[in-house]
Parts: C-alpha cells; structure tokens; sequence
C-alpha cells in the first residue's frame, strides 16, 4: 500500500518534522511495516500555476492515500493541490492533519468536498490505528480515537484522543535516517524537547492548558548530534513552550549544544517566558551563540486581559535585567504582536516603548495573524476582528485600532527596527531617550519617531531608501532583520552621519555627548563600514605582490562577506571573524556557500587556534590590538605555526615608525619585515600593507 505524505512548502523549505514522525512511527512498528511504503514528498508551492507539476508528482506515486500537514502559512497551496488531486483521482484518501484544522474540522470537512478526513490533535498513535484500518483491520474508522470523517453523505467524529504521555515512544526521525539534512535546502533545524502548553493564551493554537510533557533528554542530545554532524552549521530551534519550566532539561541540553558548538557556526534559539527564568539557569544561556526570543505581546492590562494572557511586568523587567547582567553574551530578543484586541495606537506605543527602554538586541513586531481553533477565532466576529484570509488571516483593523493607525504603527515599527540594526545608532538613541525618560511621553519611542522624521526631512535620497515597502528587497539579500548589514554602506553612513548632525542639533537643549564626541564616535563607525566596503579591493591589489594572498588566512572582524565575494572570483580565502557580534555573522554563515571556510571566534579564543596548513596570514586592522596585547605571543604561537608569511592590512601599516612590541615579538618568532604596500585610502588616510616573512633556519 503506497502512502504519499505531501509536504507543500510556501515561503522556505523546511524539514516537516511532523510527518517524519509519522513515518517513524509507522516503521517502528512491524504490524504496520511490512507491506506499507510511506514517501514523504516535498512540494514547492508559490501559485496555482504550480499546481498541475505537483499533483503530477503525487500522482506518479500512484498512493490509495494522500496526507497534508495543514498550517495558516500553507494552506492556500494544500487547498489548491488537495482540489485538482481529488478531480483527477476521485478514489484516493485524502487526510489533513496540523492545527490549521484539527480544532475547525468539521468546519473544514463542509468546505473542502476534497477531503475525507481530518486528524485531530497529536497523530502519531492516530496515524498507526488508521493504517490499520486501511490494510483491512478494525471496524472502519469509527474506532480510531481523533478523526472526523465523511461516511454516508455525514460528518461523523469520534471521541478525542488523550495527548500522549511517554513522548519517548515516538522514534526519533532524525536518527532513523528519515530526514537528509544534506538535501534539505534550510539553515532552520528543529529538535522537539516538549510538548503541551500550561497556558491559555487566546492568540495561538498551543494555548491548551496541558501538562508539560518532554522528550527523553538522550534522544534530545542524539538528535542535536546528528544535525551538528551532517550539516556542520546553521540553527538550532527547540520546539519548547516555555523551556524556562523545566530547568534541568535546559541546563542538559544547553550543556550538550555548548559541547556541539565549539568550532562550528551553530546558533541556538529559544523561545520562552521570562517570567519562569531562575538564576540557577542563567549560567548555561551566556553564550554569543544562544538567542533568546520572549514574547511580551502587550503590556496592556486590557489587551492581557483579553488575550487571556498572564504577564507579571514588574517581574519580567527584573528577570530581563537580571538575565542582561548575568548573561551579557547571550541575545535577546522581545516580541511584540500588533493588532489585538482592545488594543489602541496608545497601548502598542506604550508596549513598544517599555520594549525599548530595555535596551535588548532585537525587537520583533508581528501582526496578529487569526489561527483558527483558538479563542480569537471562535469569537471574531463578536470580538468585531476584520481579517484578511490572502495574508494568512492577518488581522487589518479592530474596533479600537483602525486600518489607517495599524498601517502607521507598522511603518513606525519597521523605522525603528531597521534603526536598531546598526548597534551605535541603537546605543546612542537609547541613550538620549533615557535623558528625556519622565519628561516626554513614551521617550524612547519619541526619540527614535523623531529622529527618523528628521532623516527624512533632510535627506531626500534616503527618504525613499529607508521606505517600508523595500522590506522584502532587504529580505532577499539574505540577511536578517537584526543584521547591521541589512543597510546598504551608503545607507548606513548616511544615518550615522544624519545622526551626528540630529543630535547635535537637539543636544543643545540636553545633556548630550559632546558635539566632537558625537563626531568621533560616528566617524569610527563610518570608517570601519569604509573599511569593510573597500577591504576586497585592497585584498586585490596585495595579488602578484605578497605570494600566496589568494589562498591565506584573512583574520580581522566582521569578514564574511569579503571572503564571499573573493571566493566567488576564484579565490581561496579561510576567515577567521573575531567579530564584536558573532551572533549575527553566524547567522550570516548559515546562509552563505562560504560557511565552512570562516570561523566565528572571539579574541582570546585565538590563543586555542592552530594553523591548517595555510602559508600566508593577513590581519586587517590587528595591527594596534596585538601591538597592545601582553600576550600577544600566545595569541599567535599556534596560529603561526608553518607560516610563511604574515601580512598587517591596516592605516598603521603605513606608519614609518619602528613596529614597536609586537615587532620585536615577531623578530623573536623567526620573521622579518619584507616590505610595505599601499592600496589605497580612507579619505585622506593611506591603507598599506606591511609584510613579514619567515627567515629560514
């Protein structure tokens, strides 16, 4: 019996870890095994022109059965392939499962004459007794606990199934080989450590009031290992509701993803409650690999209210200060949703500004989107939600929060996360909306609307630049909202220097840094993205005049794109990245051809490094770093090892002067200066390269 497991794919690919479990299951279990053959299908779907190639594909597999893994964000597609699929194969079994409609299915049944049968809640246990029913066995599907199915012209449905209690039934897909991570084009791997949620919330189809229940922590940590093993980079997201709850589970898993890491370009996502955070836990988060996503929602007690959310404010602000102070390196990320209910323009400005009065690393604004079954959904109507089903149900406008002021509050909100991607600008309007806090409404909102409006008065270029509708240019470059790098350099420096001039300007009338200070500090950022934008062109000009450039060792911060743009003409660069966000450069790795060749590491983690066998070094702008370092000797020892030659890339290199320690640290090492040369400028500075080669014994 062939059973097509169809996965349609929307916006990116991605494992559907679901129906992996359902095939596990089906394996594991010899009553079912023999004689079945399940595919999983991957199915790409952007428009209805899409749609006769897979139901060409599924129907090539010639199944008895077809099953669709439904969301909000899939839908569209599963509806318009499950249709023609049915109109072409009238006699196969088409079954949906996912929370898109297990909580509306008869709903879904009376809308969709295309399918036969809907699963309800967790499918594992349900899938297993249904491919009994179909090899013959059982009395129909009157007996499978959690389905609702056509038979006679009626909906019937059975009674529910109770959520499964010993998790550690479920075989792990991963290490049966049922997902190949070395096909599946995606940086996102997802690892199950719980299900169940406590909570109630109205907003979102986990809020089911169960009891936590968790996977058995080894099969957690196998699972980790195999992703780390055959994919060598990307993310780590553990499917937990609140992984704050089950603290000793976290601190094995994050002990075990610490391990895993170590030389890899690995990142590690949580999403939890802070308000569940114990100090005990704090230790195992502090890693730059590690971001940690809390969904704050609102602050409104109205909107909470509502939303039947809980959310202790004063508890959840000492939690996050105490979390910044005990794990700095760690990157937090607070969540905000747009459009509920009861909200107003005032209430989300207020959420908004208490978001940013924290001064966390990234700030993610959502339009409340309706997922059908929870508790929005079934009131909607009454609750007077007007909904767009185009955009997954995105929510457009509620009785307290017009279309117009939503629309503005999105623009408002993208302004200020596309500010917040450059860390000075972040900084330094933080810190202006701390001087104004208790003598302007919501200060840090104000602050950053103002500043905004003023590049936009002054600016007219970057007026259209900075328009909310290039969001989905900026996605296409690959880079992600909290990357500084979503900004073109000119953009960039046009805001550092718009924000010199702003603050400037109002610092008159505040205790501001001052005005030179402004111009040293934004003149340093402007530099290094000078820097960055012209180090490829002076990596070129050292070719034919330092040997082996082409295939060296760049070690200096925030290099991957540089290593991917020379890679891409021939060249044969590593990277070492002691970049000051090593967060976001992996995060760009994960999505770059170049992701094996560049290391993220910090500073002193270079005194664990050895060389690879690579002959030739350049150090951009490390000049002046190793030059002030005590233990710059341990720093290099390993890393030099069988180095021909070292190259500093940097405005001191054109310094005349003695190289003072760390040159004679590197006569003592057997090297010798060989010459300097220039490659360009920054303004009226001149870039060389100063070179040193190993004397032979």
């Amino acid at each position: 019996m062939k059973i097509v497991l169809a996965a349609v794919q929307v916006r990116w690919p991605r494992p559907f870890l679901g129906l992996a479990n359902l095939k596990a299951c089906a394996l594991a279990d010899p009553k079912v095994r023999d004689g079945t053959d399940i595919v999983i299908l991957d199915c790409a779907y952007r428009t209805e022109a899409d749609v006769p190639s897979l139901v060409d594909r599924i129907q090539a597999q010639d199944p008895r059965v077809v099953g669709f893994t439904c969301f909000v964000w899939n839908w569209v597609g599963v509806a318009a392939v499950g249709r023609e699929l049915k109109r072409r194969v009238p006699q196969v079994t088409i079954i949906l499962g996912g929370p898109n409609v297990g909580d509306i299915d008869r709903e879904t049944l009376r809308e969709n004459e295309w399918a036969d049968l809907v699963v309800r809640g967790e499918g594992e246990e349900t899938f297993l007794e249904l491919l009994a029913v179909w090899r013959g066995g059982g009395d129909g599907y009157r007996d499978v606990r959690g389905v609702t199915y056509r038979e006679k012209g009626e909906i019937r449905r059975t009674e529910d199934r109770p959520p499964l209690e010993d998790l550690g039934r479920i075989p792990s897909p991963y290490l049966m080989n049922l997902i190949d991570l070395r096909t599946v084009n995606t940086v996102v791997n997802y690892v199950e450590v719980s299900r169940g949620c406590p909570y109630g919330c109205r907003y979102c189809q986990h809020g089911s009031r169960q009891t936590l229940r968790y996977f058995p922590v080894e099969k957690i940590r196998q699972e980790m290992d195999y992703i780390v093993r055959r994919r060598g980079k990307g993310s780590l997201q553990l499917l937990d509701t609140n992984p704050f709850q089950g603290a000793e589970v976290l601190r094995r898993v994050m002990d075990h993803f610490h391990e895993l890491a170590k030389g890899k370009n690995i990142v590690c996502e949580l999403n939890g409650n802070v308000v569940h955070l114990k100090e005990g836990m704090v230790g195992s988060l502090d890693s730059p690999k590690v971001l940690l996503a809390f969904g704050v929602q609102s602050t409104d007690g109205e909107v909470l209210k509502a939303i039947d959310r809980q959310f202790d404010l004063e508890r959840v602000e000492t939690n996050l200060k105490k979390l910044q102070s005990l794990a700095p390196k760690a990157k937090i990320a607070l969540q905000i949703m747009l459009g509920l209910p009861k909200d107003t323009p005032r209430s989300f400005l207020h959420t908004l500004d208490w978001c940013l009065s924290l001064h966390v690393d990234q700030i993610t604004v959502y339009r409340t989107f309706l997922l059908p079954g929870t508790g929005l959904w079934n009131e909607r109507e009454s609750l007077g939600l007007k909904y767009d089903p185009s955009l997954l149900n995105q929510i457009l406008e509620t009785p307290t929060f017009s279309d117009i002021e939503m629309n503005r509050m999105q623009e408002l909100a993208t302004d200020i996360v596309l500010l917040r991607t450059m860390p000075l600008v972040r900084d330094l309007l933080w810190s202006y909306g701390e001087l104004l806090k208790g003598t302007v409404d919501g200060a840090q909102v104000h602050v950053h609307r103002a500043f905004m409006g003023w590049l936009r008065d002054h600016d007219g270029t970057l007026r259209g630049r900075l328009d909310r509708g290039r969001s989905m240019e900026w996605s296409r470059r690959g880079l992600f909202w909290d990357n500084e790098f979503t900004l073109e350099k000119e953009e960039r420096v046009a805001v550092l220097k718009g924000l010199a001039a702003y603050l400037k300007e109002v610092g008159r009338d505040h205790d501001l840094p001052r005005a030179d200070d402004l111009e040293n500090r934004t003149g340093d950022e402007i530099r290094r993205y000078e820097w960055l934008a012209n180090l490829s062109g002076y990596m070129r000009k050292l070719d034919g005049k330092i040997a082996g450039v082409r295939d060296a060792l760049l070690l200096g911060s925030d290099i991957v794109g540089v290593v991917e743009e020379l890679n891409g003409e021939g060249w044969g660069l590593r990277g070492i990245d002691v970049t000051k966000r090593p967060y976001y450069s992996i995060r760009q790795l994960t999505l770059s051809r170049e992701w094996d060749k560049v290391r993220v590491a910090s500073y002193e983690e270079l005194r664990e490094m050895r060389n690879e066998g690579v002959r030739s070094v350049v150090l951009e702008r490390m000049w002046n770093t190793l030059n002030g370092d005590e233990r710059a000797e341990q720093t290099l020892r390993g890393l030099m090892e069988g180095m021909e030659s070292i190259t500093f890339l940097d405005e001191a290199a054109a310094d005349p002067s003695d190289g003072g320690r760390l040159g004679r640290l590197l006569e003592r090492m057997g090297y010798v200066e060989s010459g300097r040369h220039e490659v360009g400028d920054i303004g009226s500075e001149k870039i060389a390269a100063k070179c040193w080669r190993k004397v032979s014994p």
